[in-house]
């Protein structure tokens, strides 16, 4: 049985979900702990399921965000594109 008061949620993480696969990556911010920020860039299997990420974490304390993003994340999508053929991903 459906607990009906999670729906709303369950609907708005799908949605999220989506978004992270579409894109490749996520991002959160002080979303599960306060103080840390993470990105992360999936990892795909042969069907475009992703499979895994690689992922990095910083306290919020500690680094500049927008540095964040431009210097980890294309290395993070980089890692994560040379990784996917190993998990049997094949370019389209």
């Amino acid at each position: 049985m459906i607990n009906s008061e999670l729906l709303p949620y369950r609907k708005t993480e799908k949605l999220k979900l989506n978004d992270i696969r579409e894109r490749g990556y996520s991002i959160s911010s002080e979303e599960l702990e306060g103080g840390i920020y993470s990105i992360a860039a999936l990892i795909f299997d042969n069907h475009g399921n992703a499979v895994a990420a690689v992922n990095v974490v910083s306290p919020l304390t500690s680094y500049n965000v927008g540095c964040i993003e431009k210097t980890a994340l294309p290395a993070l999508l980089e890692t994560a594109k040379q990784l996917s053929p190993i998990s049997g991903h094949l370019k389209a």
